[in-house]
């Protein structure tokens, strides 16, 4: 699975994420210990493009696939959050930054859609674990079709 970070203020939280009419899923839950919040889909993708994708060989049928976009809190005193985004990167954005979500995604096409979305929290920061942390509106400005940047994170 692909990852990035959706990175807010104090105020941003799973319940903000939960609220998000997430167009095309088929199931959505939290995990048991409510740190994450699980949205499922379905979606298609062309036989040869799956077929690449998951190394199959030629002749192999599949129309569709399962995706799921998996949001994982977490908050500043975490280790690895400390670690990937010391307070001096931190500093340039327009907030103070305290929760982190991880948003792990299989389909680059899911996980744009569902960002581009009018309903989907637009004060936060996006890192695609280049380096970069962007607006959510910037973000979503990145060509996703060039091979350069194509998949914007890690």
């Amino acid at each position: 699975m692909l990852t990035i970070t959706l990175i807010g203020d104090k105020n941003f939280s799973l319940k903000d994420i939960e609220k998000v009419n997430h167009l095309g899923s088929i199931k959505t839950y939290y995990s048991v210990d409510m740190l994450e919040y699980i949205v499922e889909f379905e979606e298609f993708v062309s036989d040869e493009k799956l077929r690449r994708i998951m190394g199959l060989p030629k002749g192999y049928k599949v129309g569709s696939a399962y995706d799921a976009l998996i949001y994982s809190l977490a908050t500043y005193e975490d280790d690895c959050i400390k670690l990937d985004y010391p307070k001096e990167k931190l500093s340039r954005l327009s907030f103070k930054a305290e929760i982190f979500v991880n948003l792990r995604f299989s389909f680059i096409k899911t996980m744009k859609r569902i960002l581009r979305q009018s309903d989907f929290p637009q004060n936060i920061y996006v890192c695609d674990d280049f380096g970069s942390i962007l607006s959510l509106h910037d973000f979503n400005k990145l060509d996703w079709n060039s091979e350069k940047g194509s998949i914007p994170c890690n």
